[in-house]
């Protein structure tokens, strides 16, 4: 079944949102996150010279901007019901691994 245009681009606007707010957590946790906890060692992107948001922006306010884009990933598919349920436990759950 063909979804309409306004799911496409209620899907299509989560997508980008939560694509760069897991970018922006997953670079956090670069800098200030447990190897234990991520499997993966940190503070490779630092000795990289990774021009990330963290490095551009601070702890911060990458915060704050993860938590904007989860926001408006979570408003985009808010008229899919319970159809977004789902989608909206993913975005929580990125955003929670930095809170």
């Amino acid at each position: 079944a063909e979804a309409s245009s306004d799911v496409y681009e209620a899907l299509s606007t989560y997508g980008q949102c939560i694509g760069h707010a897991f970018q922006i957590v997953d670079d956090i946790l670069d800098i200030v996150g447990d190897e234990k906890k991520l499997g993966k060692p940190v503070g490779s992107d630092i000795d990289k010279n990774k021009m990330t948001y963290p490095a551009l922006y601070g702890i911060e306010t990458s915060r704050q901007k993860a938590r904007e884009l989860i926001d408006n990933a979570t408003a985009a598919i808010e008229n899919l019901g319970q159809q977004a349920t789902p989608l909206k436990k993913i975005a929580l759950y990125i955003l929670h691994r930095v809170e």
